[in-house]
């Protein structure tokens, strides 16, 4: 991982992102706290035990109505322009982003 920006896992499935989330954490020695999972609607009712575990690992996680506000954040974090467009692309499609920063 690169000490200036984060790095930004696109995943299809919760279980997908907490495998990501799990790597960052065990493998790349990633502070939860630096962690974020992103996700464009309110998660399905299933997740919910995911996403407290999730909480109470330290990862942070945001669900986002307006991709404007996405771009934003990710600006924020440092990730160029192209790749805030393609991970708003993303979340329009019903994407999960595991965010870890440094």
């Amino acid at each position: 991982m690169s000490t200036n920006s984060p790095e930004v896992t696109v995943c299809s499935t919760y279980r997908e992102a907490q495998r990501a989330a799990r790597h960052y954490r065990r493998c790349a020695r990633i502070d939860p706290r630096k962690l974020s999972i992103v996700l464009s609607a309110e998660p399905p009712a299933g997740a919910s035990s995911l996403l407290k575990r999730w909480n109470e690992a330290g990862v942070s996680w945001v669900t986002i109505g307006c991709l404007n506000a996405i771009g934003a954040g990710l600006d924020c974090f440092g990730i160029p322009s192209d790749g805030v467009q393609a991970y708003k692309t993303a979340l329009d499609a019903k994407k999960i982003l595991v965010v870890a920063r440094p």
